[in-house]
This record gives structure tokens, sequence and C-alpha cells, in this order.
């Protein structure tokens, strides 16, 4: 699946300086709120509500959180770099220094499954990982991130 439909460039947030997961969220849900002209209130509520089901922290140093918003249409998401790895309460009980917020409409629920697959195996690829870690633009974790799928290899998803 071709994820530059659905992460675009001018919204991956480099360098994020937050101290933990409930500050991450905020500042996710107001940054994606003003993109996506809903209410940033209402978004971080949505996104904490989810967070407290489970942690979207999949293993590996990301996070996944994600939202089904009843006015958004298709899966869109935000790239957020953190300046420092942060306690995400991840499966694997690593810290946290990329962060991919998705959002989406109801309806388009399978859609969001589909791309969340997509940033699962990516996760499972080190040298994508590596590539992205070492970014010193947006730009440049960007174009790591929105390369080629890798092939193959075992899929681990946290439940949503």
């Amino acid at each position: 699946m071709n994820l530059t439909s659905i992460f675009l460039p001018d919204d991956v947030l480099f360098d994020v300086a937050q101290q933990n997961k409930t500050n991450v969220l905020r500042f996710a849900a107001t940054t994606a709120s003003r993109t996506l002209g809903v209410n940033p209130a209402a978004l971080f509520t949505v996104l904490e509500t989810r967070e407290l089901l489970g942690s979207t922290g999949i293993g590996r140093g990301i996070a996944v959180p994600h939202a089904a918003l009843p006015d958004l249409g298709p899966p869109r998401g935000f790239i957020l770099k953190l300046a420092r790895p942060l306690d995400f309460d991840a499966i694997d009980e690593q810290p946290v220094d990329l962060v991919f917020l998705l959002l989406f409409g109801e309806r388009w629920r399978s859609e969001y499954l589909k791309v969340l697959a997509t940033i699962a195996r990516k996760a499972h690829d080190s040298a994508v990982l590596d590539a992205m870690r070492r970014a010193t633009s947006a730009g440049d974790l960007y174009g790591c991130f929105a390369g080629p799928e890798p092939r193959g290899g075992a899929l681990t998803i946290a439940k949503t």
C-alpha cells in the first residue's frame, strides 16, 4: 500500500519536544485539528480514550495512536519524530520516538487497518527504522518513510 496519499510531506513534525505521552497526544491532536478542521479538545479526548483501552505503542520505538471521527473520510496520517524517546507503555516496554497518528472516518475502518498493517511491516524493517532515526529533517524523515514497502516478515499489531 502506498502511504503517500495518507501521510503528506507537510504533516511530518520533526524533533517534537514533549515530556510525556499525554503531552504528545495533546500536541498531535492540536496539530492535526488545524489541518483537518476538527475540534482539538474533542480529538484529544478521543485519542486519550483509545489509549486507555491499551497502549498504541506497537514496539520497536513506534506508537500508532488512532481515532475514528464521524466527520472524517479516508485515513489521514501525521508523523512525529520525538526529540527524545518517551515511555508510551508500549507492548515491548521500550520508549517511543516515532509516532504515526492515524485519523479516519468510521466507515473507513477497513482502510485504516490496511494502513496499520503497512506501518507494522515498515516497523519490522530495521533499515527503514534506522534511516528514519538518522533523519536530520522532516523532509529526510518523510523520504525514508515513503520509500517502497518492505516485503515479507511477520506482523505484530496491537489490538484496536
